[in-house]
């Protein structure tokens, strides 16, 4: 997590010192290295199904591992994932052939299209981050975590993972409201 969590602070400094200007989407064309990166990495989460709750709860030994540090992991994972399809939204690749060339691990399957993003909200499976405020608690924070019966559990159920939002909020790959 923290190589992809290093990748992806490389790919937002690389925005921020791009200074060209925005088109109407307001995204900005990445240099070459950058947008090699950005694509690798979307297509490693991609495959290793990092945008799947189910995915990113697996990864933790329910009963072995205290509940606040499976918490903690998954909300790592949760706002990493955030971030990441925040900075494809923002960044245009510079050569569309990377695209073409990449394997799709996406869920949505089919091709991509020229101009579309990298991710969309149909990829991203799985529930919004928890509140600040538990990030925020002091020494009580596995207290808290403990006494809600498996709050990583009960708040992440597919209903409210954020790709349900997609029929609405990206009917047929049109304009991106997020």
């Amino acid at each position: 997590m923290a190589t992809y969590q290093g990748i992806l602070l490389h790919l937002i400094f690389s925005l921020l010192h791009n200074h060209d200007p925005s088109d109407l989407q307001l995204t900005q064309v990445l240099p070459e290295i950058p947008s090699q990166l950005l694509v690798s990495l979307v297509r490693s989460c991609l495959k290793r199904r990092m945008f799947f709750y189910p995915s990113i709860l697996a990864q933790f030994k329910q009963g072995v591992d205290p509940d606040v540090f499976i918490w903690l992991g998954i909300e790592e994972v949760k706002r990493f994932n955030l971030s990441l399809y925040r900075v494809c939204g923002h960044a245009r690749i510079c050569d569309t052939k990377l695209l073409e060339a990449a394997p799709n691990f996406s869920p949505r399957g089919g091709p991509r299209s020229p101009g579309g993003r990298l991710l969309s909200l149909t990829d991203l499976q799985f529930a919004v981050p928890d509140s600040d405020e538990l990030w925020h608690a002091t020494s009580d924070l596995a207290a808290k975590i403990a006494g809600s019966e498996a709050a990583y559990a009960n708040d992440n159920i597919e209903d409210k993972w954020i790709s349900q939002t997609a029929r609405v909020l990206q009917p047929h790959d049109q304009f991106q409201w997020i």
